[in-house]
């Protein structure tokens, strides 16, 4: 199972897997990022404009520090979203909410089995030989 889900969280971060979006971008507008504003599922670029159906985990999921969906927008702020751009921001959106869902399910698997974890030796004090061991 670990290798599996490994395996799809790899193929989703390089592209390789197929998405189905469950967001969108449907209101014709400029397409101009002015303010960003997340509430409710709903992520607004602008005062017309929006990307629904937004989870507030996917649109609070971090990288690295960073909030990933408002960054990424942000950085776009005064420009107008081509075709490519939008398709892009969807795209992120699908990949964080099926790494969520790996995440999850990644998180079940028991890396060792009980009897093992009882039984492991702790690793010796390679650092400073003279000094005892402590956990």
């Amino acid at each position: 199972m670990l290798f599996r889900s490994g395996k799809r969280l790899t193929d989703l971060h390089l592209g390789k897997e197929a998405l189905t979006y469950q967001t969108t971008f449907d209101t014709p507008g400029s397409n101009i990022i002015e303010k960003v504003n997340y509430s409710n599922e709903t992520v607004s670029i602008n005062k017309i404009q929006t990307f629904e159906n937004i989870p507030k985990q996917i649109w609070d999921f971090h990288v690295g520090g960073y909030q990933v969906l408002e960054k990424w927008l942000k950085s776009r702020k005064g420009r107008t979203l081509e075709g490519s751009d939008i398709e892009q921001f969807l795209k992120i959106v699908e990949i964080i909410r099926e790494t969520l869902s790996l995440m999850q399910e990644i998180d079940t698997v028991p890396f060792l089995p009980q009897k093992q974890k009882d039984t492991v030796n702790p690793v010796p004090n390679t650092l400073h030989p003279n000094e005892p061991y402590t956990t």
